[in-house]
């Protein structure tokens, strides 16, 4: 099942070209546009890392959650480049808590990852705004 949900958010990824940039406007030619951060969708859940996954042309971290009440969340973390390496290797099974606003991609939900915590550490990876927010924790600008 994990290796199914996988299979489906990198062909979401890779299909939707600049996948991780949740601010960038609606692509030409067609191509589904990234489903923007709702603040009204904001949510916490906490369970563990079922799998991690990168793919798309800005190589997008995503991990498969298996929440503490059962259910399987998709978390899109960011673009490798700019999220802390820490996320960018989180070992399967590593106890995790993901905030985020949970949207609909074309062929599921997802959660927009803001803030993971991960034992005592919280790494910010988007703010308020759904911006995604580079080490350093300012916004960072999506590629033209």
């Amino acid at each position: 099942m994990h290796k199914v949900m996988i299979a489906v958010a990198t062909l979401f990824l890779l299909a939707s070209g600049d996948a991780g940039w949740a601010q960038q406007a609606p692509r030409q030619g067609g191509a589904r546009a990234m489903p923007k951060w709702d603040p009204s969708t904001v949510q916490t859940v906490k369970g563990t890392v079922a799998s991690t996954r990168e793919g798309g042309q800005v190589e997008m971290i995503v991990i498969a959650l298996k929440a503490d009440t059962g259910e399987s969340h998709l978390v899109m973390l960011g673009p490798k480049q700019v999220i802390d390496p820490a996320l960018a290797s989180l070992a399967t099974a590593t106890p995790i808590e993901v905030t985020g606003s949970k949207v609909k991609g074309p062929q599921r939900e997802f959660i927009l990852a803001s803030k993971v915590k991960v034992g005592d550490k919280e790494y910010a990876v988007r703010n308020d705004q759904g911006q995604i927010l580079g080490k350093d924790g300012q916004p960072v600008r999506a590629p033209r």
